[in-house]
């Protein structure tokens, strides 16, 4: 089987099951009551057009780049077409006779076994009667044939809907994944921004201590460069001064020894 095949076995299967159905609702419309078939009715039509559109579907999709898959996809086609065909003409046939059926019910009697003779026969009211019978009948058919399409019709809704429902599940369990996405993403960006917010802290303690380090370094080295020398030029100053006093007492002292001496 080619990787290709998936989508094509699909529609097969598809077919399948509706062709299957109106196969099984054929089988059942003989011995169902008037309302009864009615609904089989529309079922049947309603069946038919989906495996027709899944036919179609399949003529799309039998030719392929494979030369075998092309072949194998083109007998299906064709005996999926063949039994479409034959199914589609037992319904029209089976409706046919139970119309005729529900004439000969509503009219007493079976129209087609009738011959002209016996119409030459018929008496004048039983043509009367037989012509309301026949306006009756028709009336019938029509309701009929009405019912028949709004059921029809009734029933694409539904599916429509069926599908629109589906199809908004679908949507829903992806946007439902996309929030559990998001919310991971949320989860790891505001891990990010945890680690990052940490990192500035750490880095304004660094930058503080940095500051405080370089204040330290000024101090020291305004101390030392310029207070340092000051405080000691001071000191140097006001110790100058004092022996200076006691070097004047020493002159006068020497000098009058010197005079004493004399």
């Amino acid at each position: 089987m080619q990787p290709d095949d998936g989508y094509f076995n699909s529609i097969q299967s598809e077919f399948i099951k509706f062709i299957s159905d109106a196969e099984f609702k054929i089988q059942h419309l003989e011995d169902s009551s008037l309302s009864e078939r009615k609904k089989l009715s529309a079922g049947i039509a309603h069946a038919l057009k989906k495996a027709k559109a899944r036919l179609n579907d399949m003529q799309l999709e039998k030719e392929s780049p494979h030369a075998s898959t092309r072949a194998s996809r083109e007998a299906s086609y064709a005996n999926h077409k063949k039994k479409y065909k034959s199914v589609e003409k037992v319904f029209k046939e089976e409706s046919q006779r139970i119309a005729a059926q529900l004439r000969a019910d509503v009219l007493g009697y079976d129209v087609d076994a009738d011959n002209d003779d016996e119409f030459g026969s018929t008496s004048e009211d039983h043509r009367l009667q037989f012509s309301k019978n026949t306006d009756l009948l028709a009336s019938s058919t029509k309701h009929l044939d009405d019912t028949l399409r709004v059921m029809a019709v009734s029933q694409d809704l539904l599916s429509d809907t069926a599908a629109n429902v589906h199809d908004q599940g679908a949507k829903l369990k992806r946007m439902r994944g996309d929030v559990g996405d998001m919310q991971g993403e949320a989860r790891s960006t505001g891990k990010i921004l945890s680690r990052m917010t940490r990192r500035q802290l750490l880095y304004k303690l660094i930058l503080i201590g940095i500051i405080i380090l370089c204040l330290i370094t000024i101090g020291l080295i305004v101390y030392f460069g310029f207070l340092a020398p000051l405080i000691a030029k001071l000191q140097n100053n006001s110790e100058g001064d004092t022996p200076s006093d006691g070097g004047d007492n020493s002159g006068s002292g020497s000098g009058s020894t010197s005079f004493s001496s004399i």
